[in-house]
């Protein structure tokens, strides 16, 4: 069965913050990693354009070929996968939160939703 035509799903960036680390990485690897399609050098091709900033400078001494993408994805992994690191970078979102000048309804959603996603995340790292 022919599938709708849905829009295509850009790729995800990561620049090296650990908060964008988990989506980033769940994303990539079920769009690229895991997909069966693709060549290690289709892989590393899509890495390499999906990182910048410090994640870029990670990787970027390793040239497209199907032999680096392993190495680049576990650079990434080794740095980034880091338990402690995620839980403090979700950790500091609470706790660097301003105080509401003023009591309105989208200060509080903003407050709200920032202590909903950094507490769902907390719960995803365990």
């Amino acid at each position: 069965m022919p599938r709708s035509a849905l829009p295509r799903i850009k790729l995800p960036s990561f620049s090296g913050d650990y908060l964008s680390w988990r989506p980033f990485y769940d994303l990539f690897a079920l769009l690229i990693r895991d997909n069966p399609a693709l060549t290690n050098v289709e892989r590393m091709h899509y890495l390499k354009t999906c990182v910048t900033g410090e994640a870029a400078r990670l990787v970027g001494n390793l040239s497209i070929s199907g032999d680096n993408f392993s190495i680049a994805w576990n650079l990434l992994v080794s740095r980034y996968e880091n338990k402690r690191f995620l839980i403090a970078a979700q950790l500091d979102r609470i706790t660097n939160l301003k105080p509401l000048k003023t009591k309105n309804a989208q200060g509080l959603r903003t407050l709200l939703t920032t202590i909903s996603e950094a507490t769902a995340a907390l719960r995803s790292l365990g």
